[in-house]
């Protein structure tokens, strides 16, 4: 059972988060340690208390970082610098890792609406997955109707690579909060071309392919993200007709930045939805525009726990 899937709509501000399991069986916490831990930054808790605790803890740093997230674009709205500038400036303050997904697996579902229960009144606005082999239907519809919940999993074989592919879902879904905050900075137009399905899935895996983090905006339009070493990204995109050739490059973000030298070299340019309306393609930016974003990214990959294990789940 599930909730209809914002998966299908493309995030604005996209970023891996952490997953914490809740199990009150030692076998579940023992089987799901490999699979999870291999491609996410995984917490594992067995007792309830243990586990709402540590991500109610989470909270006040999500305030924040919205907070500053609502600064930028205030700051760019009263013609302070250009929207990419405070973008690069907020990621040189910026290496929060948060729990975005939460599995919970009691031994009752109603044991387990109740921790997600507790947890969701704190104000935790993270996804949550119901895993329970002991559920009364209407316990299931309660806790998706009070949006306690995102899934729900009969706790059955094979359950692991249900989950595996259920985190890998849920990380590319998109903040609703987070995306009210970027989608400020859309024109009409802009925001109706990305939330048309046949451009949201690709771009999506477009951008996770080639950035470890990024925010799409409006002025100028397009992605700016990171690279898993920290490197500054730009994926310009353009509304296009069926027939126009003309394709583009990374000097105006380069002006924005305050980026000298030479141009990059582009990765391969895609067109997105049909009849191919919007065209995106990818450019590197030099590393040492900005010096900080490096060192702030690696602390980042530190938070969230092994890197080279990050940096392989951002292509999924």
């Amino acid at each position: 059972m599930l909730r209809p899937s914002r998966s299908a709509a493309l995030p604005l501000f996209w970023r891996l988060g952490r997953v914490a399991l809740l199990a009150d069986d030692p076998a579940v916490l023992r089987l799901a340690r490999s699979p999870l831990s291999r491609k996410w930054s995984t917490r594992f808790y067995s007792a309830a208390g243990e586990f709402a605790g540590a991500l109610k803890a989470e909270i006040p740093s999500w305030e924040s970082d919205a907070s500053s997230q609502q600064d930028v674009v205030r700051a760019w709205r009263a013609g302070n610098s250009s929207l990419p500038a405070e973008v690069v400036r907020y990621w040189t303050r910026s290496s929060h890792a948060f729990t975005r997904i939460a599995l919970v697996d009691q031994l009752t579902a109603a044991a387990g609406v109740e921790t997600l229960r507790d947890l969701r009144a704190d104000g935790w606005g993270g996804f949550a997955v119901l895993l329970s082999g002991l559920a009364d239907d209407q316990v299931i519809i309660s806790a998706f109707n009070e949006r306690l919940i995102e899934r729900y999993e009969r706790n059955t074989p094979p359950l692991f690579p249900r989950l595996g592919e259920l985190v890998s879902e849920l990380q590319q879904a998109p903040d609703p909060r987070l995306d009210q905050i970027w989608r400020s900075t859309l024109r009409p137009e802009q925001d109706a071309v990305l939330r048309l399905p046949d451009v949201a899935r690709p771009l999506g895996k477009y951008l996770r392919a080639r950035m470890a983090q990024y925010v799409v905006i409006g002025d100028p339009f397009g992605v700016l993200g990171l690279s898993a070493d920290g490197q500054i990204v730009w994926a310009p995109l353009r509304l296009v007709s069926s027939s126009s050739t003309q394709w583009f490059d990374d000097v105006e973000m380069r002006q924005a930045l305050s980026i000298g030298g030479q141009p990059a070299e582009p990765a391969e340019g895609m067109r997105f939805g049909p009849g191919g309306q919007l065209a995106a393609m990818c450019f590197p930016l030099a590393q040492e525009a900005v010096p900080a974003i490096a060192r702030r990214q690696q602390s980042w990959l530190d938070l969230q726990g092994s890197a080279a294990a990050t940096t392989k789940a951002f292509q999924h």
